[in-house]
């Protein structure tokens, strides 16, 4: 198939925290040039992952913020956006600001596949596209699309020309994982495939479809990929610190890591990787008060975007990365869920964020029994039930803060 020349110009990325990029595969981990590949110019090796559910245009504009120098969509799955679903038009909306922009899509069929790239490049305006081939769900799977596509390399050149073809002058990258289980087609068969049917990138999830996101990361396939093909690979898979990124490099020679889970929460993770990546000096997490200010305005952008109905919903999943892994996140996680006016979940996270200190220096005062009994005991005399309401307090002898008004964080069931 005859493909479209591609142009000259030239899609730079400049995260909030630009400085120096690591270098190419198998190379050292030190400051070099920038990530390349099509048209594409990435100033930074940390890049945010499509993920499911939660890769909408706030958390990926929020990642952007903290240094990723690109951050996709959430899948999308080609069928219905080649056939202009209202819902799935929804899923890929794309803010003005995300530049470069970048979408996922997700099928077998190479006719679909070639329309909805059409439409992602041409109508909805992304600058890169990535073809989901590593989705381990058993619907998808079923339908022949994300991982199935592992055990037919024959069938992801067929899909990746459609796509190049459809594609112009924007780079399409292809997202797998090491195989489809552990003993059937390795990575590198599929790798060559997208390669030799014109794919400017391979990134590559440390795991075969039967682990889904669990057990540990096979370096080694990843290094194997590395070997084989000549375009960038980015490597995938429990990237959660610095120290995990450094070593996802050097032990396989990737050219860029791909962070998707670990930075719940924590969007900072991005540019801690990125210093890492380049040998810089760690540095402490943002203070309290702009981690508030990332949660606000996560919750805000989020309310523009899909209205404040909509936009509660969605932000619900959001708003429990800000209270995993601390004393009483659990309480203020499942008021957030039953919050149902903007107002209210803003009011939960500065409730939060004022009482968080306070609450860490309890905890780590206790043992782990105490502290179970601790936030049991709080929770039975705190969390009250009234006429549909409930209410989340800290007791007056809990030793962390005084006990608030009644009524200060009122959640109502209505």
């Amino acid at each position: 198939m005859s493909r479209p020349s591609r142009a000259d110009a030239v899609v730079t990325s400049e995260p909030e925290t630009t400085t120096p990029a690591a270098p190419g595969p198998g190379a050292p981990v030190t400051a070099g040039e920038p990530l390349r590949y099509g048209r594409l110019e990435l100033t930074g090796r940390a890049i945010c992952a499509p993920i499911c559910g939660a890769s909408k245009a706030p958390y990926r504009m929020l990642a952007r913020r903290f240094g990723a120098s690109l951050a996709y969509t959430e899948m999308i799955k080609a069928t219905p956006l080649a056939r202009r679903d209202r819902k799935t038009f929804w899923l890929a909306e794309r803010h003005p600001e995300e530049t470069p922009s970048a979408i996922q899509i997700c099928g077998a069929n190479p006719v679909e596949m070639a329309d909805a790239t059409r439409i992602a490049i041409d109508e909805l305006g992304f600058t890169t596209l990535d073809i989901n081939m590593g989705c381990p769900v058993r619907k998808v799977v079923r339908e022949g699309a994300g991982a199935a596509m592992l055990k037919d390399p024959s069938s992801v050149a067929r899909v990746v020309d459609a796509v190049v073809g459809a594609a112009g002058d924007a780079p399409v990258t292809v997202k797998i994982r090491t195989g489809f289980d552990g003993s059937g087609i390795s990575a590198v068969p599929v790798a060559k495939a997208a390669e030799g049917a014109g794919a400017a990138a391979i990134a590559i999830h440390g795991r075969h479809r039967s682990q889904h996101h669990s057990g540990d990361v096979d370096f080694d396939a990843i290094a194997d990929v590395v070997a084989s093909v000549r375009i960038p690979v980015i490597g995938n898979g429990s990237v959660n610190s610095p120290e995990s990124a450094v070593r996802m490099i050097e032990s396989t020679g990737c050219a860029a890591v791909m962070i998707g889970r670990g930075a719940f929460g924590t969007p900072w993770l991005f540019r801690d990787v990125q210093r890492a990546i380049q040998g810089l000096p760690a540095v402490p997490p943002p203070p309290m008060e702009e981690q508030l200010e990332c949660a606000l305005w996560h919750h805000e952008r989020t309310m523009m975007l899909f209205g404040e109905e909509v936009g509660s919903r969605v932000f619900r999943k959001f708003a429990a990365w800000y209270f995993r892994n601390a004393p009483y996140g659990n309480q203020f996680r499942g008021a957030v869920y039953r919050a149902t006016k903007a107002d209210e979940v803003a009011r939960l996270l500065r409730e939060w964020f004022e009482h968080r200190e306070k609450l860490m220096t309890r905890a780590t005062a206790l043992g782990e029994s105490e502290l179970a009994a601790f936030i049991g005991g709080a929770t039975a005399e705190g969390a009250q039930e009234r006429g549909g309401a409930r209410l989340f307090v800290l007791n007056d002898d809990d030793g962390c803060a005084p006990r608030p008004a009644r009524g200060t964080i009122v959640n109502s069931g209505s």
